[in-house]
């Protein structure tokens, strides 16, 4: 039988590990971020690292690329550096963040983009006017991950105390979302899945949990050994992809939450943590981690 994802391509370039990613959707290419302090890119067809690479003086933990052709990385510092790809220069630092971002995200449809950093600050701006929008407290606590609900239309934020936080980009207005994390097990990832009208959880214990506001009980299953650093909703969420420290990648059943797939280092996958997942179509993704490599996957049906 064949595994359900198969392994495309290794992306080899990199002397460190690599702690985000971001997707060019536009021009088929990824770019990554290392502790070696490059921003390197790469075309998803061939694999082959492209000639746009980008030297830094201090690497980070966050990157992301807009639609408007721009780099958005933090450095370790919490600095938020802005770097026009057609100029190919660098058109502002924001020295907001005073500690290490862990999520710098795009919101669709809008010229926001949404930080978070290690001491409970959320940071919004304006991609156009490059300028501060918000930046505000949401607690003392690590905010580990930010993601975007286009339903809801509305920030979700994962903390190190292990509350869901739903937040109104306009507004400002925080609520917590009701989860099932009886050990209130730090967040790590998420996932919306429209269908269920939940939220999925890989939290710091290995557990994977959901909201609970529209079923009755939570989820609340041991699915990893360490903390899942990724979620991802792929097949029309028909199966869940996570990722962990614990150095493997595992496919879900979305309908019952059984394991269909387990990817170690032996089966292609890496051979260090993981650190993160990254939607390429419903039938594929990337994958990247400490051992300084990117993986793609594509569903083999």
């Amino acid at each position: 039988m064949k595994p359900l994802f198969q392994l495309q391509n290794d992306l080899k370039g990199h002397a460190g590990p690599i702690y985000d990613a971001s997707i060019d959707s536009i021009n088929n290419r990824v770019f990554s971020l290392s502790a070696d302090k490059i921003i390197s890119s790469w075309d998803l067809a061939s694999g082959n690292n492209l000639p746009l690479n980008i030297k830094l003086v201090h690497s980070g933990y966050a990157l992301c690329h807009t639609s408007d052709q721009q780099i958005w990385y933090a450095s370790l510092l919490g600095n938020i550096h802005v770097i026009d790809l057609n100029q190919r220069a660098e058109i502002k630092n924001f020295a907001y963040h005073k500690s290490p971002v862990f999520r710098i995200i795009e919101i669709p449809e809008s010229n926001i983009i949404a930080s978070a950093d290690a001491n409970g600050y959320l940071g919004l701006w304006d991609k156009k006017d490059l300028k501060n929008l918000a930046f505000v407290p949401l607690g003392s606590e690590k905010i580990r991950e930010i993601n975007y609900n286009p339903h809801l239309k509305s920030l979700c934020l994962g903390n190190y105390s292990g509350e869901l936080l739903d937040v109104d980009f306009e507004t400002l207005n925080t609520r917590k979302i009701a989860i099932n994390n009886p050990e209130a097990s730090p967040i790590h990832s998420t996932s919306y899945l429209e269908s269920k009208k939940i939220w999925l959880l890989g939290l710091k214990n290995g557990h994977l949990a959901s909201s609970t506001e529209n079923i009755k009980k939570g989820l609340h299953l041991p699915v990893h050994n360490f903390g899942i650093y990724g979620l991802l909703a792929l097949d029309n969420e028909g199966i869940l992809v996570s990722c962990s420290r614990d150095k493997t990648i595992k496919v879900w059943n979305l309908h019952d939450f059984t394991l269909i797939q387990k990817v170690c280092f032996k089966e292609g996958g890496h051979n260090r943590s993981i650190n993160g997942l990254k939607k390429l179509s419903e039938e594929s993704f990337l994958s990247y981690g400490d051992d300084g490599l990117l993986k793609t996957w594509k569903l083999s049906k």
